[in-house]
């Protein structure tokens, strides 16, 4: 399905933080008809070294010294994470990365997507 830029910038716009509290939003309308014979999906997607514990409404990144709490509306999005090699490091170690996608359950003729950050140190 043809999708028209995001409204809010390329991939999420931050437009508040506070107290290390991140609020984003991200928006796209649809050009056409969805195609029925093809599957169709929206996807917002994020790359991390750490790998994220997936909840209902909730991602969790931990860290050494943190962690970095992603969460969402469960019933507009899915989540889904898989791991990928991303070549080695300077000691020639694997270095592995994840994949997040939170995929839009319904996509509508105007979408506005929802999600709060919230990073803390241990």
């Amino acid at each position: 399905m043809p999708l028209k830029p995001p409204k809010y910038g390329f991939g999420f716009y931050v437009y508040f933080a506070e107290s290390l509290r991140i609020f984003s939003r991200d928006g796209f309308e649809a050009t056409a008809a969805p195609d029925t014979t093809q599957k169709n999906s929206v996807e917002e997607r994020f790359v991390s070294f750490r790998e994220p514990a997936l909840e209902a409404g909730t991602v969790v990144w931990n860290g050494e010294q943190g962690r970095c709490t992603l969460e969402f509306d469960s019933e507009q999005m899915t989540p889904s994470a898989e791991s990928f090699e991303v070549g080695r490091g300077n000691s020639g170690e694997k270095q592995t990365a994840y994949l997040l996608k939170l995929i839009l359950n319904d996509i509508q003729d105007d979408n506005e997507v929802r999600m709060r950050f919230h990073v803390s140190t241990r």
